[in-house]
């Protein structure tokens, strides 16, 4: 597989399908296009559920209020995203 820059989401994910389904023995049958959809599909869910535990993390961080003050927001926000993906069963 080429390993990139990728122009986008479908570019990368069609590099995937292709590297998954190239050749005799390879780890996929089928059609490459119908690999790619799939790749692009479970990659764009994972950006997804990492954008939604930044927007919560986001909003717990708010949610302190004043006891945050004097305290490092950057590691305030990087404990909140922890605890929230590791809730989520989510690896970061």
């Amino acid at each position: 597989m080429a390993l990139g820059p990728f122009s986008d989401l479908a570019a990368l994910a069609k590099a995937i399908a292709a590297d998954l389904t190239d050749g005799d023995g390879s780890p996929v049958l089928g059609d490459p296009d119908i690999v790619a959809q799939a790749v692009e599909r479970g990659i764009r869910a994972n950006f997804e559920a990492e954008a939604e535990i930044e927007r919560e993390a986001e909003q717990a961080l708010a949610g302190l209020g004043s006891s945050a003050v004097g305290m490092d927001r950057h590691k305030l926000l990087a404990g909140l995203r922890e605890r929230l993906a590791k809730q989520k069963g989510f690896v970061l």
